[in-house]
């Protein structure tokens, strides 16, 4: 596995930017992967505490964006809103723009679960104009903004608006002819 051998390597020299990048890797293969969550979460959060010991905020910001992910199934509490609130604003901050769109989408759906639909819906539009920014190479987002926003808006009661949102999520999907998310919209 390649994240192992980043991480050896890393150790072999002294590295800890390296290793940090392997646990990263290493956690994120194991959630892809359908393994076990908690380990996955393990190895995230060694990867981010390494980054910190380092001063590699860009590292640290990175793996939140995969353990916000992993904190909806694992029940976690509000120390990761915290921490994917602060890596936003490093994001943002610093201009990486990719970065802050795959967290808005993550955290998007990490605030619906806690019924914190409006805080949702604010970070939706900010990552909405980000991705306007980006123009043809951002609409590889809009699909996953527009589901969770169409969530939001559905748990406030504002049916019309989240019609709306599926509505541009089906258009979307049709454009990529992503045929399995047309029957989830559907």
């Amino acid at each position: 596995m390649c994240a192992k051998a980043i991480i050896r390597i890393g150790e072999m020299r002294g590295d800890k930017n390296q290793k940090s990048l392997g646990l990263m890797s290493l956690g994120d293969s194991m959630a892809i992967s359908g393994e076990n969550l908690g380990e996955a979460w393990k190895y995230q959060q060694q990867g981010a505490t390494l980054f910190l010991e380092e001063g590699n905020l860009l590292g640290w910001a990175r793996t939140t964006i995969g353990r916000v992910a992993y904190c909806i199934d694992l029940q976690c509490g509000e120390k990761i809103a915290a921490e994917a609130t602060m890596a936003l604003e490093f994001f943002k901050r610093y201009n990486e723009k990719h970065y802050f769109v795959r967290l808005t989408i993550s955290f998007m759906r990490f605030l619906n679960e806690k019924s914190r639909h409006d805080q949702a819906l604010s970070l939706f539009h900010d990552a909405f104009s980000v991705v306007s920014e980006l123009g043809e190479e951002g609409r590889q987002y809009l699909l996953a903004l527009y589901n969770n926003a169409a969530v939001s808006h559905w748990y406030k009661g504002e049916f019309n608006k989240s019609f709306d949102c599926l509505v541009n999520a089906k258009d979307i999907a049709l454009e990529c002819n992503k045929a399995e998310i047309l029957i989830i919209i559907q």
